[in-house]
Parts: structure tokens; C-alpha cells; sequence
């Protein structure tokens, strides 16, 4: 799943003005601003604005969301269905330490600011995808990406398709790799739920990685997708 988080480049002010000194402030002012996405109270989001990053530390780029992925550990936090259901203290202490932070891992966009300590490898103009640190999220309108989590984007991808790929894309290759790539003789991969989000990613990584011979279990309806 996508959304789409659009800047508009509109003033937000609605007060009528002679001064051109005003209005010229005022649209400076909302130029600063982003829209982002916060967990709320009681396991609901909000949309809150807030001001775009001007200090981007070192060893990270600022770069403008085009498109995020969304991931069903985006909802498992703020449910604190990783708690058992009996520790009902811990799943109040987990929504209340998610309380503020922005969800989201998976982005795709632009970098429209790179330090000099960042620059030797990336440029301003570049588009990127990649993932957010737990937390730190991808639900905004801009993100402070660090270096080690992002990477040039393909063009044979969009930027949807693009936002689509990191989480499901490392749980594959990271799940995978060891028990294939380091295999000189045949291998064999059985994937359960190929039509997943994990599991249709899972079968092309697992064949990119040499696998010999590739199964899926999946429903009448997807065998032809997972094809």
C-alpha cells in the first residue's frame, strides 16, 4: 500500500493583507513547514505540520518524500499486539512510548540537501529510496535519511513501486542469503504465502540468489501472479 504526501507550495495564511512585506513572510514561514504523520492516543494517527530539518548532521541527507510504503509492523507497534495479552501494563507503556513518533520505514523521494560530509558519494537532484531507523519515520513530507539506509533508486522502478521494495526486499535477501549464496550444490526454497508482501518478493530474490528449484503455496486466485 501507498500514500501519497503532496507539498503544497501555497501560503497557509488566509488573511487579507496590504502589506507585501506580510504576505511575503507568511510564505516563507509555510515554506519551512512540513506535513507529517504521528502516532496519536489510544492506537490513532494524527496529521500534524511541523518544521522541515535545517540542521541535516553528518553521515545523513535530507531528501523530499515522494511515496511511502506501508507495512503491517506499522500497525502491529501502535496495537502492541507483540505483548501478550496479558501484560496489559506493557502494551499501555508501549502506545505511550509511541506517542509523537512517526510511523513508517519504507520512502522514496529526492534529495534536496546534502552536507558536505554527506556529499561525497550522493548530490542534491538524486533520487533515492530506502528506510527510516524504528521511529524515525517515513510518514513526512521530508526525511533526515541516514547514508547507510538508502540508496540510488533503479530506473526501471517509479517511486511507488520503489517505496514498495526496501522492508520486504531486506527481510528476503537478509532471511535467505546465508542458506543460499554460500551453497555450491542445488538448492531448494519452499515459500509459504508467495503472494504476500514478504513471499512474492521472496520467490524472485530467491531465485536471483541461485536457488535451483523454487515452491509457493499460495490461493487458487494468486497462482498466476505468483507465476
Amino acid at each position: 500500500s501507498f500514500i501519497f504526501l503532496s507539498v503544497s507550495s501555497s501560503a497557509l495564511s488566509t488573511r487579507t493583507t496590504d502589506s507585501k512585506r506580510t504576505r511575503t513572510t507568511t510564505r516563507r514561514n509555510h515554506n519551512n513547514m512540513m506535513k507529517s504523520i504521528i502516532y496519536g492516543d489510544k492506537g490513532h494517527v494524527e496529521m500534524i505540520t511541523r518544521p522541515i530539518p535545517c540542521q541535516i548532521p553528518r553521515n545523513k541527507v535530507l531528501v523530499k518524500v515522494h511515496c511511502v510504503g506501508l507495512n503491517p509492523v506499522d500497525a502491529k507497534d501502535v496495537m502492541g499486539d507483540k505483548v501478550p495479552n496479558s501484560w496489559k501494563r506493557g502494551k499501555r507503556l508501549v502506545q505511550w512510548y509511541l506517542q509523537r513518533k512517526t510511523p513508517g520505514f519504507d520512502f522514496a523521494g529526492q534529495i534536496v540537501q546534502c552536507p558536505p560530509s554527506s556529499s561525497g558519494y550522493y548530490k542534491v537532484g538524486d533520487q533515492v529510496f530506502g528506510t527510516m531507523p524504528p521511529f524515525h519515520g517515513s510518514l513526512s513530507e521530508y526525511v533526515v535519511a541516514p547514508l547507510d539506509q538508502l540508496y540510488f533508486k533503479p530506473t526501471c522502478l517509479t517511486m511507488e513501486e520503489a517505496a514498495a521494495f526496501p522492508l520486504v526486499g531486506l527481510t528476503s535477501l537478509q532471511s535467505m542469503s546465508p542458506y543460499i549464496s554460500s551453497r555450491k550444490e542445488q538448492t531448494s526454497v519452499l515459500i509459504i504465502g508467495g503472494s504476500g508482501g514478504v513471499g512474492h518478493m521472496a520467490i524472485q530474490v530467491a531465485k536471483a540468489l541461485g536457488a535451483t528449484s523454487v515452491t509457493t503455496v499460495c490461493s487458487d486466485r494468486n497462482k498466476d501472479f505468483v507465476r
